[in-house]
């Protein structure tokens, strides 16, 4: 008997064995089905999509959240996208899930848990992105409800939440006069092209007759944008609410699908822009400014003067990737850099020096191609300041956001307003000196007759307030409006809305870092290369490239520098459609030189012999001023 009880168990103990291991098998099996259903709904996606910079495939994967901002990021991110935090994969028993797709169900406490550590400034900017945000009441009317951030930086300062809540948050509204009628023969719903001049003249006769205001949140309707302008409600108020509280993936993923809508209507009519490479700026400001309102969301085309390439997309790419450029530098006039740090840009109030008289025609100008930028998943190459991303979605404004625009002046300002004793400490006056013209310093009153005023404990919350609100609205009111103007004739605001400053961000400057990852497992080969050295050779090349000579490469062999938001695989040709990128093996001749097609994503890599040939050719281009290739 106790022969049979042994066989007995130990028959038993094979079988659960068998079951056990069949079981781990299915479960491997199901991985490996699961993955190959969902790379073949991407290769579908590749082959038919159009102008979709993020594949509804990507929403469906998920997301990571970061540990210390929140930032909802695709999940091949290794690191946040938004504030720079490695992403951290939480087991299964750390969450307590048992489930291949474990990061999706994290709560937010196990967030805040996960980045109770201390945060850079760049960070805490990020977990303040929702700071204001859309809701409705029990009686179903919407308002702004404000979440109190942490102080940007503790140890800089002895800020408590006391004294900066004495501040309300502002709204920006833009009105012109109800006396205004434009007095030129060309109105804004004319298909016809502006002249310059007429363009000019139709900016200066709206900025004369525009009234700007500063509204207190609680008396300000959250569906209206900076310009007025109501939301034409596409979306209804409740969506509205619910697709701004989604996670990023989704909430771009329904962004990009009506973008693509607005670009299709269009798909009939081709502008064609000549420019001279050496006049690039002023040349592409004017022309973005003459074309009617009526046809910003048409194809581009560029055409460089002098030269013989055909812009079959490519050339776009560059002329984008150039006049970004152009626009970001301080010599250009249009903006200054208010952050050292993080490099941060905002409008130039000293422009009508800088630029001249046509200066408003640049802003609305900027305006434009920053809305061309949103509605074809183009990034900019630069970065506003975060009061100026808030303005743009119809954001209030805090005056802690003044840190992000003048770190210096926030410290001084807080100082005073935590110190007593000031009028004998310091001696202000209700005045700000400002720079005019060309090392012209001019004094303007905050209140009438500012300069007899002297600031006291008793005013020095409304000097504060008055300050506040020159420094980052009053100075730039006419700049602003028609910035504003030209983003909003190319982007309905209402699409922005859904948007925090961080999300807008980064919609519109990708993210710095190039994943080589990413970009080698997009890639496509020709027969010829698909088991060469040269394939091999090429990626140990780009992984041992600094970041900047990355960069350089997909300018070469795409037109940008950027990857899109969804990654590599969302590259795009000449016609819209999903490009991935290609290395396509020829034969070494003539030199040997490699080629890029980049209205295709390609580049023709000669079959070398040797990597160190590989590495001259390669390095040999990127050391290079590859800019006007006539292979596009």
């Amino acid at each position: 008997m106790p022969s049979s009880a042994s066989s007995l168990a130990g028959l038993l103990g094979m079988l659960a064995f068998v079951v056990c291991f069949a079981l781990c098998w299915l479960g491997a099996k199901w991985v490996r089905t699961e993955i190959k259903r969902r790379s073949k709904a991407r290769t579908t996606a590749l082959a038919t999509s159009r102008q979709t910079p993020l594949l509804p495939t990507d929403a469906e994967d998920g997301f990571q959240p970061c540990p210390s901002c929140g930032f909802e990021n695709f999940m091949r991110a290794i690191f946040c996208t938004v504030c720079g935090s490695e992403l951290h994969v939480p087991s299964c028993d750390e969450v307590g899930v048992t489930s291949f797709e474990v990061i999706i169900h994290m709560t937010k406490e196990q967030v805040e848990q996960m980045g109770s550590k201390s945060l850079t400034t760049r960070q805490q900017r990020a977990r303040q992105r929702r700071e204001w945000s859309r809701k409705l009441d029990l009686e179903g009317k919407l308002y702004w409800y404000h979440s109190v951030p942490e102080p940007v930086n503790k140890k800089a300062t002895s800020i408590t939440p006391s004294p900066l809540s004495q501040f309300p948050g502002y709204v920006v509204r833009f009105k012109l006069s109800v006396n205004y009628h434009y007095v030129g023969n060309h109105p804004e719903t004319s298909s016809e092209p502006f002249t310059k001049e007429g363009r000019i003249q139709q900016l200066a006769g709206e900025v004369a007759a525009m009234q700007m205001t500063l509204l207190d949140v609680a008396k300000a309707n959250p569906v209206v944008s900076s310009l007025c302008i109501i939301m034409s409600f596409q979306f209804a108020v409740e969506d509205l609410i619910e697709w701004s509280a989604r996670d990023f993936p989704t909430k771009y993923a329904k962004f990009v699908s009506h973008t693509s809508t607005l670009l299709r209507h269009a798909s009939g009519t081709v502008l064609r822009i000549y420019i001279h490479r050496r006049s690039l700026l002023r040349q592409s400001m004017e022309h973005l400014s003459e074309i009617p309102a009526a046809h910003m969301d048409s194809l581009l085309r560029i055409d460089f003067i002098g030269e013989s390439g055909i812009d079959a997309g490519g050339l776009h790419r560059e002329w984008f990737a150039l006049l970004g450029n152009a626009i970001a530098d301080p010599a250009s006039g249009i903006f200054k850099c208010v952050n050292d740090r993080d490099r941060t840009l905002y409008l130039n109030d000293n422009s009508a020096h800088d630029i001249g008289d046509d200066h408003l025609m640049y802003f609305h100008s900027v305006g434009r191609f920053i809305g061309r930028a949103l509605l074809e998943g183009a990034t900019i190459g630069f970065h506003l300041a975060t009061p100026l991303l808030k303005i743009i979605l119809g954001l209030p404004l805090s005056f802690t956001d003044l840190e992000f625009f003048d770190p210096q002046a926030f410290k001084s300002m807080v100082w005073l307003l935590d110190h007593e004793d000031v009028d004998e400490a310091l001696g202000l006056d209700f005045t700000v000196v400002v720079k005019r013209g060309e090392n012209v310093m001019h004094v303007v009153d905050l209140v009438p007759d500012g300069r007899s005023l002297n600031v006291t404990d008793a005013n020095k919350t409304h000097y504060l307030e008055r300050k506040f609100q020159y420094l980052l609205l009053e100075s730039v009111a006419d700049q602003l409006y028609v910035f504003l103007k030209g983003i909003y004739e190319v982007v309905p605001h209402e699409l922005l809305m859904m948007f925090d400053p961080e999300e807008l961000d980064y919609v519109l400057c990708g993210s710095d870092e190039i994943d080589v990852d990413d970009w080698e497992r997009s890639t496509k080969y020709s027969d010829s290369l698909a088991n060469h050295s040269v394939k091999t050779w090429f990626w140990e090349l780009v992984r041992e490239m600094p970041n900047e000579y990355r960069r350089r490469l997909l300018q070469f062999a795409t037109g940008s520098d950027r990857v899109p938001l969804s990654g590599f695989n969302s590259l795009t040709s000449s016609d819209d459609r999903i490009s991935p990128f290609t290395l396509n093996g020829v034969p070494f001749k003539n030199g040997g030189n490699i080629w890029s097609h980049s209205c295709f994503n390609r580049l023709d890599v000669p079959l070398y012999e040797s990597r160190k040939k590989l590495q001259l050719a390669l390095f040999g281009v990127l050391d290079a001023d590859f800019h006007g290739f006539t292979t596009v």
